[in-house]
């Protein structure tokens, strides 16, 4: 069988239609992709990752609880669930708490029973944090916790 005109697909000028073709095609593909609108994979907050959404957050406010030695298990879940309820306070932008990495290096000290990041817009928004009812109400409630609390608040560059 002969094929009309079968000298074209050969021909260069042919490619190169094809080749424009595939291109377009390649082009419309990458945007209709990045118009896609993001999957949220995001758990919903869990006693151990609080993080609220993102806002520009230059003020951290780090603090380290030594724990008692005699806390058990039900006064650990309690003071898990108040340090959660601390992300409730308005001025607060993202909050996330844990405990010891336990890694082994001379620098490093393990000896805390968790940590918690607070991060605020600015230092107004820190002050406001410490004077709120929720939070003055978490020191109370679990200040019998602790034997000592370290507090190192940073204001970090953009």
């Amino acid at each position: 069988m002969i094929i009309p005109n079968a000298s074209r697909f050969f021909t260069l000028g042919y490619k190169i239609e094809i080749m424009k073709y595939r291109l377009i095609f390649v082009m419309i593909l990458g945007i209709l992709i990045s118009c896609q609108q993001p999957q949220s994979n995001q758990e919903s907050p869990t006693p151990s990752k609080v993080v609220l959404p993102e806002k520009r957050a230059p003020f951290i406010h780090t603090v380290f609880f030594y724990l008692n030695n005699e806390v058990y298990d039900e006064a650990l879940a309690d003071f898990e669930l108040g340090l959660a309820k601390l992300a409730d306070i308005k001025s607060v932008s993202n909050l996330r708490f844990g405990k010891p990495a336990m890694t082994e290096r001379d620098v490093v000290d393990n000896d805390y029973g968790y940590a918690l990041i607070v991060e605020f817009e600015d230092a107004a928004a820190h002050d406001a944090y410490q004077i709120d009812p929720i939070h003055l109400e978490f020191s109370e409630a679990h200040e019998h916790l602790w034997a000592e609390v370290k507090v190192y608040d940073s204001i970090m560059k953009d």
